[in-house]
């Protein structure tokens, strides 16, 4: 309790210094209290007034509700402190708007991502940091949250030099300052959408090649398979998906397949198998696998390109036969002439059937 009139101080200054230096609540006593005296007071925010003379029993209630109101508002300050300090320690941005749209809260990573200094954040509307052709989410925003309590989006955003970001945004309703407001939780998803595009078109290239690529896991099962696969070995992606690769080949190819698996282990291996389509039709394959680790390094799953090369084989064998028959032809010839040139010598008077260039 503090007298407005203290002797050589003033009340008002000393409930400042109190105010400044310590947690303590004041509650001012006066003999009168003017409008003017009354304004200068409400700086050091006091907890009540006495006015002289006052009885005893006076005092209790406006102590003890001091006291209380005290209470309630240190733990008011400090559970603000909590959530201020979870507030800035979010790695996503958190932005609070008013039901119109405009910032009144934000966070430390907030400032970091759009490129704003607090205050200036703070004083933007929604509009100032949503890329124009975006701006009809944002009033989305703002009716879904106020209807329904949510909402949920990707759109772009612009910093405050100017540059576009890809954003992912969650939306709730918040009760801030006693009144509703919007909140938005702000993730960057920039480098998830470049990864998304590489795995686009990772996969377009994969399901467009003219070979056959299979994926397994370290047991054997087929995991993927891409459309020229399929057509490959003239299955269905849900026949081979789930299945061992042992099942598309013949027993007298295991031990060899069973050695390709584990040279895929040791880094990769390349080679030939015969396979058997759905048809029953028996088909040579040229195989590239490879391992597949995660970013320690640990193996994942085995990749492998399957190459039809009955049409190869084919070539070859005609190609291998046509010079053997040459071969055999040109043999032929020799023994033929070597039978003439030994009669000849053991006849020197007749006639040879070819003429012996060089000879005069």
């Amino acid at each position: 309790m503090l007298d407005l009139i203290l002797k050589g101080m003033d009340g008002i200054e000393a409930a400042e210094q109190i105010h400044d230096r310590f947690d303590v609540p004041v509650v001012y006593v006066t003999a009168s209290l003017d409008e003017e005296r009354l304004e200068k007071t409400k700086v050091t925010e006091p907890y009540g007034y006495i006015t002289k003379p006052f009885e005893d029993m006076e005092l209790r209630p406006v102590i003890e509700m001091a006291l209380q109101r005290h209470k309630l508002e240190k733990a008011l300050r400090e559970s603000e402190s909590q959530y201020r300090s979870i507030f800035d320690s979010a790695t996503d941005s958190f932005l609070i708007f008013d039901t119109d749209g405009n910032i009144v809260e934000a966070n430390i990573q907030a400032c970091k991502m759009y490129g704003y200094p607090y205050r200036e954040l703070i004083k933007l509307s929604g509009k100032d940091i949503v890329h124009r052709d975006y701006c009809h989410l944002f009033e989305q925003f703002k009716r879904d949250v106020q209807r329904t309590g949510e909402f949920h989006a990707e759109s772009v955003d612009v910093r405050k030099d100017g540059t576009t970001f890809d954003i992912e945004v969650r939306g709730t309703l918040f009760n801030y300052k006693y009144k509703p407001h919007l909140l938005a939780v702000i993730r960057d998803i920039f480098e998830r959408k470049q990864m998304e595009e590489k795995q686009r078109l990772f996969s377009h290239a994969v399901d467009s090649s003219i070979d056959g690529l299979a994926m397994g896991d370290l047991e054997g099962r087929i995991t993927y398979v891409n459309d020229a696969f399929v057509r490959m070995f003239g299955y269905s992606r849900e026949e081979l998906i789930g299945n061992e690769i042992a099942f598309i080949y013949l027993a007298d190819q295991l031990p060899k397949l069973e050695k390709a698996l584990k040279a895929t282990m040791d880094g990769g291996w390349i080679g030939e198998l015969v396979a058997r389509r759905k048809n029953g039709e028996l088909f040579p394959i040229a195989i590239t696998s490879s391992l597949i680790t995660d970013d320690e390094g640990n193996p994942i799953a085995h990749m492998a390109s399957h190459q039809d090369i009955s049409e190869l084989k084919k070539k070859k064998n005609k190609e291998l036969e046509l010079f053997n028959r040459l071969t055999v032809g040109r043999e032929l010839k020799m023994i033929e002439r070597k039978k003439e040139i030994n009669a000849l010598l053991e006849d020197p008077g007749k006639e040879p059937r070819y003429e012996i260039l060089g000879e005069s």
